[in-house]
């Protein structure tokens, strides 16, 4: 047995079967597996000349916004949190803008 705080305590028991403690700490935490799709998405688009078409993905989840590599975002989603999003959603964007306008001005 392991010592949780209630509110964990409570999340635990609510899943039937209960979760465990690893599984617990995997919640609000993008999965591997969609990350890896994403991924796998952005890259697999390519034009007629088989230049890649997609410079940048996302996932919605519930938790924290986490940028793993340039154009491959998992965004903090919540229910009722429309303007949070939003402003997240503005920033990452400008982001992404300005590493594309980096990339053009480095290529001349």
């Amino acid at each position: 047995m392991r010592p949780v705080c209630a509110n964990c305590h409570a999340i635990i028991h609510k899943h039937k079967p209960e979760l465990s403690i690893e599984e617990l700490s995997n919640m609000g935490k993008p999965k591997k597996v969609d990350i890896d799709k994403m991924h796998a998405y952005r890259d697999s688009i390519r034009d007629g000349m088989n230049n890649p078409v997609i410079q940048y993905v996302a996932i919605r989840y519930p938790g924290k916004t986490v940028n793993y590599t340039a154009g491959l975002t998992a965004v903090r989603a919540y229910p009722n949190e429309d303007e949070k999003l939003g402003m997240t959603l503005i920033e990452v964007l400008k982001m992404e803008i300005n590493r594309c306008i980096s990339s053009a001005i480095s290529q001349g």
